[in-house]
């Protein structure tokens, strides 16, 4: 990412002495690796045992997915690169490895958007 775009995040986010600093870490939770999987695990047991299935080998293919690419790009973690970026304290305990491209996103996108993609129930596909 060009680094006037993360400053200037940075900046906006020192602006707002950290109001939104909460929502954008719990957003960050929804796709830490244990969440997605139990997720994962509830849906095949309490509701589609062939959803289950799907979103597990989908978890774990784009896990191995996502790891292989963090190991061929390997893209440090902005802050790592730049000492004028200053990540919040409460997330660099997740923030491990290579930054790209995220795991985080990967989990999300794999669980709540194959749940998406395999309901039929429009409102919890616009939920999700």
């Amino acid at each position: 990412m060009d680094l006037h775009y993360l400053l200037g995040l940075q900046g906006l986010r020192e602006s707002l002495s950290g109001a939104l600093d909460g929502f954008f870490l719990l957003a960050s939770q929804l796709g830490k690796a244990e969440l997605p999987m139990a997720v994962t695990l509830i849906v095949y047991w309490c509701f589609s045992r062939e959803l289950g299935q799907r979103l597990l080998f989908t978890l774990n293919g784009s896990d191995l997915l996502n790891n292989v690419l963090k190991l061929g790009f390997c893209v440090y973690r902005p802050w790592v690169r730049e000492p004028a970026l200053h990540p919040v304290e409460k997330a660099l305990s997740t923030a491990t490895g290579y930054s790209f491209p995220s795991g985080h996103t990967q989990n999300a996108v794999a669980t709540y958007g194959g749940i998406a993609r395999y309901t039929r129930r429009g409102w919890l596909r616009v939920v999700l």
